[in-house]
């Protein structure tokens, strides 16, 4: 009976060691695939027609900042540098997509707006020198999603050596060219009929109770035109007036995210590239530790299973464990300085980003803040002057 139940109890820990054994094999042997280089962002052989360019407005991504404290620092978001890499982002596309020559105007805006043909939000579901993710969705003026999902890409080493491009720029070409594809489905009459609807929409956010009617809501969700003005009304004449200041009003702002852009982008490289070698050696250090920690275990099962046969066995497996332990421990301890070292990088660069001031007709615009405020005035102060013109036009 006895020698049934030490063989059982062998068994039990043989069982234990084994799938100690396969954890450790799942943490410490499994490797990552770095996919080779996406296709380059394909430029226009011809430029497009004018009844089929397209003007694309892209709102600063949302920087994903967690409300907990304690989240931020576990995953090493400095909300500074967050709000920076939000403008940065979107700023690098708009670059993207500017330089194929598919598209007309592309602009970077703090919120969205009724007169764009094309909008594109982001999301940074994460960033570090490595990785980046981003969470895309491009939808029309007539409401209809041209893309909606998430890309994602990750540096190389020899991307930070021999930098001719930005490290993560396959993944602005992977979003150049997704919509570039669905541009190439659509008609000429596709294309002046999402341009057409822009302007309804926006003479409608204007005088919601003067073009009510104009634009009809389908099943779906999209919009379709149910009427048109008649081109010599003096209403839709102003609106046209007033969307070209609007535009250029855009235009001004559009210009401070680039100032943002070349102003931030020596200090951000040298953050990724810092913070690249960084997050390796986290990385490196975490799995380590894990497989340290995990060996020390399988040494103390196994002492324990060697001690019915030889204690000095036993002994020597327990004391060899504790070791393993010992040093993972360490490792652990050596991986939280990194994540410091993580820290003081992201901090650096948040205390080299100010905030930068335009004043626009007696109006001050700051990037850092209050851009979103003073883009909702902005629109409010369009609606108040076409009110006050159309109401002096009907008297």
């Amino acid at each position: 009976m006895i020698i049934l139940k030490a063989q059982a109890l062998s068994d039990f820990l043989h069982k234990v060691i084994f799938v100690i054994f396969l954890g450790l094999l799942a943490s410490c042997g499994s490797t990552q695939v770095i996919s080779a280089n996406s296709s380059p962002a394909l430029m226009a052989s011809v430029p497009p027609s004018p009844e089929e360019v397209l003007d694309i407005g892209i709102i600063a991504f949302d920087p994903n900042i967690p409300d907990d404290i304690i989240e931020s620092n576990e995953n090493l978001i400095v909300p500074d540098v967050r709000r920076a890499e939000s403008r940065y982002i979107a700023y690098h596309l708009k670059n993207t997509l500017e330089n194929t020559g598919n598209w007309g105007a592309v602009r970077v805006l703090p919120n969205s707006t009724e007169s764009s043909h094309i909008e594109i939000n982001g999301k940074i579901l994460s960033s570090d020198g490595e990785m980046l993710r981003l969470k895309i969705t491009a939808i029309d003026s007539k409401k209809i999603k041209w893309i909606d999902r998430i890309f994602e890409d990750r540096a190389t080493g020899l991307g930070y050596e021999n930098p001719t491009e930005d490290p993560f720029q396959d993944l602005y070409n992977e979003v150049a060219n997704e919509l570039l594809a669905f541009k190439n489905s659509l008609s000429s009459t596709d294309s002046s009929n999402i341009k057409e609807i822009a302007k309804l929409r926006f003479a409608t956010d204007l005088a919601p109770e003067k073009f009510d009617g104009y634009l009809v809501e389908e099943k779906n969700g999209s919009l379709k035109i149910g009427q048109l003005p008649a081109s010599n009304d003096p209403m839709i004449i102003r609106v046209a007036q007033l969307e070209g200041l609007d535009f250029l009003f855009i235009d001004t702002l559009d210009s401070h995210f680039n100032k943002f852009y070349r102003e931030t982008q020596a200090s951000y490289d040298e953050w990724r590239r810092t913070t690249f070698a960084e997050a390796l050696r986290l990385r490196e250090l975490q799995k380590e530790a894990r497989r340290r920690i995990a060996a020390g275990a399988l040494m103390i099962v196994g002492g324990i299973a060697a001690e019915g046969s030889s204690s000095a066995a036993a002994y020597t497996g327990a004391i060899g464990g504790v070791t393993a332990i010992r040093q993972g421990l360490s490792k652990r301890v050596q991986a939280t300085n990194q994540e410091l070292r993580l820290r003081e990088l992201n901090e650096a660069l948040a205390s080299e980003i100010t905030p930068y001031v335009l004043d626009i007709e007696g109006k001050t615009i700051q990037i850092s803040g209050s851009a979103e405020q003073q883009f909702k005035e902005w629109k409010m102060l369009l609606k108040k002057i076409y009110a006050d013109e159309t109401s002096f036009l009907s008297e």
